[in-house]
């Protein structure tokens, strides 16, 4: 519901930066390719820990199948990869969500219900939809895994 403020908002900041900071200007922009490899990178990475609150098993075979999925992404144009891994981050997030343990899962309600507060105003749908959104980022979060993007954050 605050679209049109955030997009406002990132219009001023944007141009209040037009030509500061000492970026690279004669370097090409990393490719999609070298972008995708530091993903699969952390991902690995990732399923070499144990994280405490999540069966290790369910753990180990949604990143293994998040990396399988994401090397076999066909070559395309930035857009559509992005919407692809944000396809496969909601799916990644839905199993590993299923996966963690009781105690595990009432931290995340905790966190999530936080986060939500009361959104006066605002309909159910979109009141459930956030509720969607902010579990995903938290159990990224608990299990400490990389969103799952092209750009870096």
């Amino acid at each position: 519901y605050c679209a049109n403020a955030v997009e406002e908002r990132w219009e001023m900041e944007r141009r209040g930066l037009v030509g500061r900071g000492a970026g690279a200007r004669d370097q090409a922009p990393e490719s999609i390719g070298e972008r995708l490899k530091r993903l699969l990178g952390a991902l690995a990475a990732a399923t070499e820990k144990t994280p405490s609150g999540v069966d290790t098993t369910a753990y180990r075979r949604a990143l293994g199948q998040a990396i399988e999925n994401i090397q076999g992404l066909p070559p395309g144009v930035f857009e559509e990869i992005e919407a692809s891994l944000l396809l496969l981050e909601g799916s990644v997030m839905k199993k590993l969500h299923k996966a963690l343990e009781p105690a595990t899962l009432e931290v995340l309600e905790v966190r999530v219900a936080d986060a939500l507060g009361e959104p006066g105003g605002v309909s159910e749908e979109i009141r459930e939809r956030t509720r969607r959104a902010l579990t995903k980022r938290e159990v990224r979060r608990l299990l400490e895994l990389p969103p799952f993007t092209l750009f870096d954050l």
